[in-house]
């Protein structure tokens, strides 16, 4: 369904500007939008993959919540002019939702979230989703995570203060190397003398043979090349009930040829997997997921991968190499960039809110010491062993 509401925005200026708000709530109506989509992502200079339609498009299939996306438009003879997706969430009980929180949509997947809009209607484009949100009676609590965009503060400045409290906090940092044209360039701009060395033999012995060699993803061998890839990855990090949305991410980006995935092998063996997503519109090479057999450490498999992958974005003409969020030690020695995203809480003042921000509060802090906890337990190695264990069993991953 799709509820277009006019709303007068733009008492923060002088001027009174009219835009339209249209809710887009389902797969069909979301896939009408692509061409506009397409053209609002391609023009917006502070879009990325995570606002993309076609990460939009493979999220939604997946999506455990409810979720909309405000479309706005100048009247109903244009085309949209922003977008903003959400989803809505909260704790149920007896069928209800005492606290109802909205949140930016593409969580818990996305690496960033924002809106995307064209640069010629961005302030009175987000006075009015500011706007549209707030009149909505049910919601709480306003979670905006990893939010990488510089017109952020426009969007806030909407929320009075009388009314609406909002924390701000910084969120997780993330590094990206700004591509050259060329391999040996970036090697001596962004990478030490040591660095380097290691890479280049580290390459030299792929390009040689001595046994390994790299191998590309085909439809024939996606199956076992995600599961060589998974396998690994929770090698390291422990099980996560998160990689079958990473697996029919992967998936979904290898059907619309936006999915590089490469193996690494020591004759019938696989040594090493990154899967990375490809922005063919902003030009950016995003590292998805990588990992490796620990067996093969002194190789150093995992920044291999990393290196190889670079090389290879450079020369398709990729002008950007984004680690995504995290600042991994691994990471710096590729020379790259840092910037943060911006995490936001805003709560409404009323006394229902008051209290729902309440519980929810202490809900966090019970959460997040049990991630902790957690974490403790997965440092003692306890569930990495399990995993280990586990994996030995399977040799279906490396039959071929």
């Amino acid at each position: 369904m799709i509820v277009d509401q006019g709303l007068a925005v733009g008492s923060h200026t002088t001027e009174v500007h009219q835009m339209r708000v249209s809710e887009i709530k389902s797969i069909a109506e979301f896939d009408q939008l692509k061409a506009n989509w397409d053209h609002v992502y391609s023009a917006d200079p502070h879009a990325h993959l995570f606002l993309s339609w076609l990460w939009l498009r493979g999220w939604f299939e997946i999506a455990p919540y409810q979720w909309s996306v405000l479309a706005l438009r100048p009247d109903d003879a244009s085309e949209y002019v922003a977008f903003m997706p959400l989803i809505t969430r909260g704790p149920k009980l007896l069928g209800f939702r005492p606290i109802q929180l909205i949140a930016m949509g593409g969580q818990p997947l996305a690496s960033y979230t924002g809106f995307a809009c064209l640069p010629e209607y961005e302030e009175e484009a987000l006075a009015a989703l500011a706007d549209h949100i707030k009149r909505q009676p049910g919601w709480d609590r306003f979670e905006m995570e990893e939010v990488m965009d510089p017109r952020l503060d426009l969007f806030l400045d909407c929320f009075p203060g009388e009314d609406y409290d909002i924390q701000r906090s910084h969120g997780m940092p993330t590094l990206y190397i700004p591509l050259p044209d060329d391999w040996n360039t970036y090697l001596q701009t962004f990478m030490g003398s040591k660095g380097r060395r290691n890479m280049r033999r580290s390459l030299r012995q792929v390009e040689e043979h001595n046994g390994y060699q790299m191998t590309f993803t085909q439809e024939d061998s996606l199956e076992r090349d995600i599961e060589i890839l998974l396998t690994f990855w929770q090698w390291r990090w422990g099980f996560k009930p998160i990689a079958q949305w990473r697996r029919d991410t992967i998936r979904f980006f290898f059907e619309n040829r936006r999915l590089w995935l490469a193996t690494l092998w020591d004759s019938e063996r696989p040594v090493a997997a990154l899967a990375a997503l490809t922005d063919e519109v902003k030009k950016t090479f995003y590292p998805y997921i990588v990992g490796h057999d620990p067996a093969y450490a002194k190789l150093s498999p995992g920044k291999l991968m990393l290196g190889y992958s670079i090389q290879d974005a450079i020369k398709n003409q990729f002008q950007v190499y984004d680690f995504l969020t995290g600042v991994d030690e691994y990471k710096f020695s590729f020379g790259p960039k840092r910037r943060n995203t911006t995490n936001i809480i805003i709560s409404r003042k009323r006394p229902k809110s008051v209290a729902a921000n309440g519980v929810t509060d202490i809900v966090e802090r019970t959460r997040n010491e049990m991630i902790k906890i957690l974490g403790n337990v997965k440092r003692a190695g306890i569930v990495k062993r399990l995993w280990f264990w586990y994996q030995a069993n399977i040799k279906s991953y490396y039959s071929g």
